[in-house]
């Protein structure tokens, strides 16, 4: 729950820095698509991690 939380409030504060001009228009899509793609690869290593633990 605590993950879905900041998840949203750092792509809220992107917005935020984006609407203020502190972050050009064109970096965004780059940020967001390389921080979904880390959170995808955590959650997938995690994922591994306890199906090592179930079946050990």
């Amino acid at each position: 729950m605590g993950i879905v939380i900041i998840g949203g409030a750092v792509l809220v504060g992107l917005a935020y820095a984006e609407k203020k001009g502190w972050v050009d228009k064109e970096t965004t899509p780059m940020i967001v698509h390389l921080g979904m793609s880390a959170g995808i690869g955590v959650s997938l290593l995690i994922l591994f991690d306890e199906l090592k633990k179930l079946l050990m």
